[in-house]
Formats: structure tokens, sequence, C-alpha cells
């Protein structure tokens, strides 16, 4: 039989939780990381791998490039399609992303923050997202939407 706990207990919990905190503590990002992961696994998506970022992707982290037109491309692959997108700053809140999926045709999802952007790419594959506010997203593609048993192609987090 188990006691339940007392206040010497939760005066030990309170102390390993403070050492914790201090030593080792708990990553900013990891709770986003964990719901990314947690979408993943419920959808049975496919994840799609980060396979070019050129020079141009050192965006505006640094100090001297504060402020400064950038455009950055980057390109993910999986094993069914690849994906490019390019994004320009169209103000100091708001990036637009342009993108080019190899299915046209496919519903494409762009996740910041709790908002879900959402487009269907032309015949060509191109897609376009205006203003939408910086901050880390994730690429969703559904590749043949109109398919019931359809599985989608997930992006990693980057940020917009």
């Amino acid at each position: 039989m188990r006691d339940a706990l007392d206040e010497i207990d939760d005066q030990i919990l309170g102390e390993v939780r403070s050492l914790y905190q201090r030593v080792d503590p708990v990553p900013p990002e990891l709770g986003d990381r964990l719901k990314f992961a947690l979408t993943v696994q419920a959808l049975h998506a496919e994840v799609a791998e980060l396979t070019e970022v050129p020079l141009a992707a050192a965006r505006a982290s640094q100090p001297d490039l504060q402020g400064a037109e950038l455009a950055q491309t980057i390109t993910f692959t999986s094993g069914s399609l690849s994906v490019m997108i390019s994004l320009a700053d169209s103000t100091s809140d708001e990036v637009s992303v342009d993108g080019w999926v190899t299915r046209g045709g496919a519903r494409i999802e762009l996740q910041v923050a709790n908002t879900v952007y959402e487009t269907v790419a032309d015949e060509h594959g191109r897609f376009v997202f205006e203003a939408v506010p910086h901050g880390p997203a994730h690429v969703v593609i559904w590749p043949n939407p109109e398919r019931s048993d359809d599985r989608p192609v997930i992006t990693p987090t980057i940020e917009l």
C-alpha cells in the first residue's frame, strides 16, 4: 500500500525540479517539436528532408543584414515529391512564400503558429502565400487531394 505524498515529498520533488531547471532546463522549442512529431505520427505522413539551402539563406540574423531585402530558397525532397520554397520579405512583419511542387494540383498547407494557410498548386506545381507573418512554420503537401488514401508530405520546421 502506498501512502499519499506529504509536505516532505513535495519539498523534495520541488528541490529536484529546481535542480533540473538549473543544470538541464527544457529547451524552449521542445513543445513545438513535440507537436510536430505528434502531427506527423497522427497523419502517418511522409517527412521531406531538407536538401538544399543556398548561401542567400543566411538571413537577417546577422546584424549587418538586418533590414536588407533578402531572398531565401529552400528545397525539400521526399520519396514521392520535391518542393522548393522561395521567401521574400514583403514588409518587416510579413513574408511572401513562393513555391513549386513536383505535383500539379497538390493541396498545400502552410502552418505558421496556430494558423493554417491553404492553397492548391497550379498545373505546373506553382503556389504562393502572400503576407504571411514571420515565425516557425512547416509545409504540408497533399499530393493527391482527390483520393481518400492520400498521404501528406510534411517538411521540417523552418523559420520564415
